[in-house]
């Protein structure tokens, strides 16, 4: 009897696969009903230019809210920039960071005063910046190998070349306008490159209203001295100071 009811059951089974419910809808009648979602519209990316008529009309109300102090928004609903000054440097550390310039300074000095030739120097102006930044802020991004020696050598080529093909600045306004542009164009190069070095908007503009380079050998060694071999310099006694006389760790990363 068993045996006969479980055959039973199989066969009811069987009935019910061959023979689906009426209720139940074929999948390709599901397929037909169901239709795909149209694509969104994507609407293009507006381009510069069309905000350049807004960059260049004065806000002299949102000028004014920049004013206020950055822990303070600058409008409603808009969450603090800065909710803390950064912490004063320790009198120790402070001291150290007085040393470390001055004896970088003074050994440049002392080497560049050395040379016999005027095209070998070791000394520009923008090297005072630098060991700002590589004395007092070794772990900030602007003071790392990368943006020391690209960004110097990036805004010495371009003082170079204003140099060699306009001449050195005079008081005309030409000359103004040749100083600016040199720095405006090594800012930008040193952007692209991620290599900004302030120091060497100082660095281009020096150059570009320095003395004539009269040739083109003259414009190679200045490039090498001082501005490749000084920042070299530079890098080497930041390493050493930070590595070996300070519990500090200099620099961060060399290239990338």
């Amino acid at each position: 009897m068993s045996n006969l009811t479980s055959h039973t059951a199989v066969a009811i089974g069987s009935l019910e696969n061959l023979c689906p419910s009426e209720h139940a809808e074929s999948p390709s009648k599901e397929s037909k009903d169901h239709k795909d979602p149209e694509p969104a519209q994507t609407h293009p990316k507006p381009s510069f230019l069309s905000h350049l008529p807004t960059l260049l009309i004065p806000k002299p109300s949102l000028f004014f809210r920049k004013l206020r102090p950055a822990h303070l928004p600058l409008s409603d609903g808009e969450p603090s920039r800065l909710k803390f000054l950064p912490p004063s440097p320790t009198l120790t550390k402070a001291i150290m960071c007085f040393f470390g310039p001055f004896l970088a300074i003074w050994l440049m000095c002392y080497l560049n005063s050395m040379g016999e030739y005027e095209d070998f120097l070791l000394l520009v102006p923008s090297f005072g910046a630098s060991v700002v930044l590589l004395f007092a802020a070794p772990n900030a991004p602007f003071s790392q190998p990368r943006n020391l020696i690209g960004g110097q050598l990036i805004s010495g080529i371009v003082g170079i070349v204003f140099n060699v093909a306009f001449g050195p600045g005079t008081d005309s306004v030409y000359h103004h306008l040749l100083s600016g542009l040199a720095v405006g164009i090594s800012i930008l190069l040193m952007m692209l490159t991620g290599t900004v070095h302030p120091p060497g908007g100082a660095t281009a503009l020096y150059i570009t209203r320095m003395s004539p380079l009269t040739s083109g050998t003259s414009a190679v060694l200045f490039l090498f001295f001082p501005v490749l071999i000084g920042d070299a310099l530079l890098f080497v006694l930041a390493l050493l100071f930070h590595n070996v006389f300070r519990h500090s760790r200099y620099p961060e990363y060399y290239y990338c």
